[in-house]
């Protein structure tokens, strides 16, 4: 496979403005960062991936890693696959907390400097999978001055049952079920394909994804929207969940509980006996 093809980077300008990354350290630090934002949250691929993408020795990738860790861009952690432990990485992006004027700025009072162009590189290519880090300027400075929060999480100490468990509880039954299906689904993709990572950091993600598909859609059936969406995912193989289009909302039915009729009066005669008092009960 031509991992160029398959992969991309892309070089918002405040890599170079904030932490002032240039050559190796930049190019890693980009693809990371690209794995980052997708919905698997992190990088899962090899060291080797990140030498044949750049054309560069495993040596040195090892040394830009624990360069980028060291200053605090990247963070690693172990996760078992098949028995093995192997390396995953996430790109952080923390607060710049600096006084200093930019020297690029313009000395003139109430001026600002011309926008700085990002470094071209040949390499890049377009992310065409939706999730992917946007290049356009509106949207990098948008994300300049707030730190990524997605980015700096921390594995999740539950597993991906118990976060499936927080998710749904109070939510009707059928939810809970249909991210138990989605699970299995995920989990017989991961087989296939290591690449398509599973895990519960993963899996909050998911849910995140859930509650702001159902925040969009705007109905009254919030459960029922969730379960449709995740029977879609199961349906087509997909590894992330997307709106539904052919929704029918009804507002959920409400639970009613049949109350028993009370007891008639009984008529006591001169006839009536202590087993009838007792409903037919024998003395």
């Amino acid at each position: 496979m031509n991992v160029k093809q398959e992969s991309y980077t892309v070089q918002p300008h405040w890599m170079i403005s904030d932490y002032h990354l240039k050559g190796t350290e930049l190019d890693v630090y980009c693809l990371i960062w690209g794995f980052t934002q997708d919905e698997q949250g992190c990088y899962y691929g090899s060291i080797k991936y990140i030498a044949d993408y750049y054309e560069i020795d495993t040596r040195t990738v090892e040394r830009t890693l624990k360069a980028l860790e060291a200053k605090g861009l990247l963070r690693k952690w172990q996760e078992p696959v098949n028995g093995i432990m192997v390396n995953r990485y996430t790109a952080l992006r923390p607060e710049v907390k600096s006084t200093e004027q930019h020297p690029r700025q313009n000395a003139t009072p109430g001026k600002l400097p011309p926008p700085a162009e990002c470094r071209q590189d040949p390499r890049q290519v377009a992310a065409k999978t939706p999730g992917k880090l946007p290049d356009n300027n509106k949207s990098d400075k948008a994300n300049n001055n707030k730190p990524r929060a997605e980015a700096r999480e921390e594995p999740s100490s539950l597993t991906v049952a118990e976060v499936f468990d927080e998710f749904s509880r109070g939510a009707p039954g059928g939810l809970y079920d249909a991210l138990m299906d989605f699970d299995q689904h995920r989990q017989a993709l991961a087989k296939k394909d290591k690449k398509k990572l599973w895990s519960p950091l993963v899996a909050k993600k998911i849910c995140k994804s859930i509650k702001r598909l159902v925040d969009e859609a705007g109905v009254k059936d919030r459960a029922g929207y969730a379960i449709a969406m995740l029977n879609q995912s199961v349906e087509n193989g997909w590894t992330g969940v997307f709106a539904v289009k052919d929704f029918v909302d009804k507002a959920p039915a409400a639970v009613h509980i049949a109350q028993p009729a009370p007891d008639k009066p009984r008529k006591i005669t001169k006839d009536t006996t202590l087993a009838d008092l007792l409903g037919g009960v024998g003395a």
